[in-house]
């Protein structure tokens, strides 16, 4: 019997382990790292400083970038997506019933003990290119970090009360990095960069994104450049903002270059932008894609955000020329590692339609670094590219990683059903055990009756 106590135990042990295994690896690619807890500072060069803030970023299976700040007096832990084409600051609050339908899981409670503070303004709504977000302004405090509180301070941000349509967000919230705020703010606030710079936590009126393909070697700098980011030999080039009454951190695109076409889209808007994971294109453009696409790739299908196609094939480089702050012509070409993914089994061109606007994205900012940048030059801001470090054979949600799920499922699926079959086999040795011991108790109460009998018998 201890031997199948012991037995039992050891299947037990091996079934949790087993799920311990399967468990970690299915979860990887949505739990940060402890090493997010802490907040890395580095200069322009790379060497520490106060006055220039480092956010890690979490690589979200190359389609999204999250990063954590610290909120409210408590320093609650969010997961934030750091968007340059967004305005707002934004978290659930804990009254939201939405939110946790769209992935936001983290929820905040403003209260004067944490902090926080209602500004008495209206319920206000964000509109997305899918979905919106309706709430009300208030004011906490916000921190890069949990251990250096001389980057805490008090922001007004919307305290998100519902959610529509914004599914799968998979983060706590948002801040909003666009080049100015929204006409509609009904707070005075500059925007987020200028912010720090005037409350002194940055040196400098600019920001710094590197989008790798690792899982957790991306960043967002703010005060600066990280030179180690920079693909060595590569120098960054400067366009300006156009000098129109917009919001965002737009950048004058002269031509689209698809196979030996070239198309002149300067007269569309183009906008820079971290929280779009794709190229996105305006309508008449987006045709003109989407027409050679079809010419020159098979089995194209178009789904709700990107196109997929028949696995293995060459697909084209797709080129962009842009005017800099000199008047010369560059030349940026993104090649399909970059603008190319797999989507639940799918292979996916990142391309999709946004009806008023041009988008480089997510796809776009892999290749290049990017640094956005107030009062470049002459009273003018401007964006500067740079070729990235960053290399598509470190795709940590390439085939090689998808496989290793598919064999951690299948050993999982495995290993569930010996532990069945011999959970089945044990139960079955031990019904029979039991009873061919209730037969031997009843053969020997048997006996026992019967000499019961005969000496009552003989009596």
């Amino acid at each position: 019997m201890n031997k199948v106590i012991s037995l039992i135990l050891l299947i037990f042990v091996c079934s949790q382990v087993s799920f311990a295994l399967i468990k970690v690896d299915m979860i990887r690619g949505y739990n940060l790292p402890q090493k997010y807890d802490s907040f890395l500072s580095s200069d322009v060069n790379g060497s520490a400083s106060e006055k220039n803030k480092i956010v890690s970023l979490e690589n979200y299976f190359q389609l999204k970038y999250f990063g954590i700040i610290y909120v409210g007096k408590n320093q609650q832990k969010m997961k934030v997506l750091f968007d340059s084409g967004s305005d707002t600051m934004w978290i659930g609050s804990k009254i939201c019933i939405t939110c946790r339908d769209s992935g936001i899981n983290n929820l905040y409670d403003c209260t004067e003990q944490n902090g926080c503070k209602y500004t008495g303004k209206p319920i206000e709504t964000i509109n997305y290119i899918k979905g919106s977000v309706d709430g009300y302004l208030a004011s906490t405090i916000v921190n890069f970090s949990n251990e250096n509180s001389s980057s805490a301070f008090d922001f007004n941000l919307l305290l998100i009360t519902n959610v529509k349509n914004l599914e799968s967000y998979d983060a706590d919230g948002i801040i909003g990095l666009t080049y100015q705020v929204s006409y509609r703010r009904q707070d005075t606030r500059s925007p987020f960069v200028k912010e720090l710079f005037q409350r002194k936590i940055i040196n400098d009126e600019s920001f710094f994104i590197y989008l790798g393909f690792k899982k957790d070697d991306s960043e967002i700098t703010f005060g600066g450049i990280n030179q180690d980011k920079v693909n060595p030999g590569s120098n960054f080039i400067y366009y300006f903002v156009p000098p129109i009454q917009g919001m965002f951190w737009e950048v004058t695109v002269s031509s689209l270059i698809l196979g030996s076409q070239t198309f002149d889209i300067s007269s569309s808007t183009t906008i820079v932008d971290s929280g779009t994971s794709v190229l996105c294109f305006e309508t008449q453009v987006f045709n003109t894609v989407q027409d050679f696409l079809q010419k020159n790739v098979n089995g194209l299908q178009k789904k709700d955000l990107y196109f997929t196609y028949e696995c293995g094939q060459s697909l084209p480089n797709i080129y962009f020329t842009l005017i800099s702050v000199e008047g010369k012509k560059y030349k940026y070409s993104i090649e399909p590692e970059y603008y190319t993914v797999k989507i639940n089994g799918d292979c996916a061109i990142l391309i999709d339609l946004c009806p008023k606007n041009n988008i480089l994205g997510v796809v776009f900012m892999r290749k290049y670094v990017t640094h956005f940048k107030y009062d470049y030059k002459d009273n003018k801001d401007a964006i500067g590219f740079a070729l990235s470090i960053a290399d598509p054979k470190d795709n940590y949600a390439s085939d090689s990683g998808n496989k290793n799920y598919k064999l951690y499922y299948i050993l999982g699926a495995v290993g569930g059903a010996v532990i069945i079959i011999i959970g089945a086999i044990i139960y079955y040795l031990r019904r029979r055990k039991m009873k061919q011991n209730m037969l031997k108790q009843n053969y020997s109460l048997c006996q026992t009756n019967d000499n019961n009998t005969d000496v009552s018998s003989k009596s």
